[in-house]
């Protein structure tokens, strides 16, 4: 077994032992606590209650004492001491004070009832006589004054509480520790490849929330894992149709007899060459984007950012571009982020539209929302789903749409936002990216 497989399998033991030693420090305090009480006012108190309570049995041996006559007592004490089930002793004051401190030999000159330091002997001095009665406690006698015995019978019932408090928090300890070793398993076999694997098994209230952010954490990364797989194969299907094309011209060029068919051929081949670079650019852009955790979003004034795209994006390709003045005055967004998401939206416009496209950004509920309308074929019902999926065919017979589209998608989800497309008024479509405000 591992190292770190035998700590986790320790783990309940750690645990229990950490408990243990908690219950033995809780009865250590509790213990000190009893022996100061002891030497305050409750040892006090219960000496004056047992005192009291053996008030009449020294009375009742005191009295056949009295009423029998000195020359008697020995015999007496010897018939007595068959009728108590305890050590029964009558000494002198002499013996009293070797064994009683001087304030309590002084309690008993007076004819109090004095128990001795330890609470284990009481005495009481015979009244009008030099004699003392000397009883020891009852389980003393019983046990033959077994020192193992009286210990046990002292901690008995401390283990007993303390077996109480600590099996159920064994258990408890038990459940966490096969969540977490559960947790962990379950770690471990997504490190090593098995992205399909969850947390489904947890039971522990104070576990299975965290077993819930894992599942939702494991599939996330499944998702991002395959979706960056299929992104690659698609990166990889669109470079290899202008690759195959360039090959093609260049075998064209080759064979050529005249400039012109040349020309040709190399415009076709510096086109592919700037297909490629756009795919670059993309694919660098979309990653860029989609692996930032949260964008940074700044007060942007609308009329000077609708300023800055149409000096930037107005111009290029046949289709005239207009952006119309915004009807807000400003957004909070990352201005960078949504003029790239911008310029994609224009860019795939067109190559789609005739004549016209129209930009226009305002205010709907609780989104900020950016519009761009051509005058193009428009988008196919089927495909208004998929538009925005990396590299899926936008409009009949317009080829590709690369990364683009599926980089504006990127850009309004890291803004709260979301992006579709319909029919404009233009008789094209009409692309929408909305920001939360």
């Amino acid at each position: 077994m591992k190292w770190g497989g035998l700590r986790a399998s320790l783990l309940p033991v750690r645990y229990f032992a950490g408990a243990a030693l908690f219950y033995v420090l809780l009865l250590m305090m509790l213990g000190g606590l009893f022996g100061w009480l002891e030497a305050t006012e409750w040892a006090e108190a219960s000496a004056r209650y047992e005192r009291a309570k053996m008030q009449g049995l020294y009375r009742l041996i005191e009295q056949r004492y009295l009423v029998t006559p000195r020359q008697d007592w020995e015999a007496l004490t010897k018939a007595m001491k068959s009728d108590f089930a305890y050590p029964f002793r009558l000494i002198d004051h002499e013996q009293a004070r070797k064994e009683l401190p001087d304030a309590e030999h002084a309690s008993l000159a007076e004819g109090l009832i004095v128990l001795d330091a330890e609470r284990v002997n009481s005495y009481k001095a015979i009244s009008g006589t030099p004699m003392v009665v000397a009883l020891n406690p009852y389980a003393m006698s019983v046990y033959g004054e077994d020192e193992s015995n009286a210990l046990l019978e002292e901690i008995a019932p401390w283990l007993i509480i303390a077996m109480g408090l600590a099996l159920p928090f064994y258990v408890l300890v038990y459940r966490l520790w096969r969540d977490i070793h559960l947790l962990y398993g379950v770690a471990s076999r997504l490190g090593a490849g098995d992205l399909s694997t969850r947390a489904d098994k947890l039971s522990n209230r104070l576990i299975v929330p965290l077993g819930h952010i894992f599942n939702r954490m494991a599939d996330d990364i499944q998702r991002l894992l395959e979706a960056q797989h299929l992104l690659a194969q698609a990166v990889v299907h669109e470079i290899r149709t202008p690759l195959a094309r360039m090959r093609f011209g260049l075998d064209l060029m080759d064979g050529a007899g005249d400039a012109a068919s040349r020309n040709s051929y190399r415009a076709s081949i510096e086109a592919d060459i700037d297909s490629l670079d756009r795919l670059a650019e993309d694919s660098m852009a979309y990653a860029r984007v989609d692996r930032c955790g949260s964008v940074n979003r700044g007060y942007v004034d609308a009329r000077r950012f609708i300023d800055t795209c149409r000096a930037e994006l107005a111009s290029g390709g046949k289709a005239t571009v207009t952006f119309a003045d915004p009807d807000i005055a400003g957004f909070r967004a990352d201005a960078e982020l949504v003029k790239l998401a911008l310029r994609n939206l224009i860019g795939n416009a067109r190559r789609y539209a005739s004549d016209r496209i129209e930009v226009s950004l305002c205010r709907v509920d609780e989104a900020i929302l950016f519009v761009v309308e051509d005058d193009g074929p428009g988008v196919p019902a089927g495909l208004r789903g998929r538009i925005y999926e990396p590299f899926v065919q936008v409009r009949n017979g317009g080829g590709n749409c690369g990364l683009g589209l599926a980089l504006v998608r990127v850009v309004a989800e890291k803004h709260g936002g979301w992006c579709d497309v319909g029919d404009s008024k233009l008789g094209g479509a009409l692309f929408r990216l909305a920001l939360s405000a």
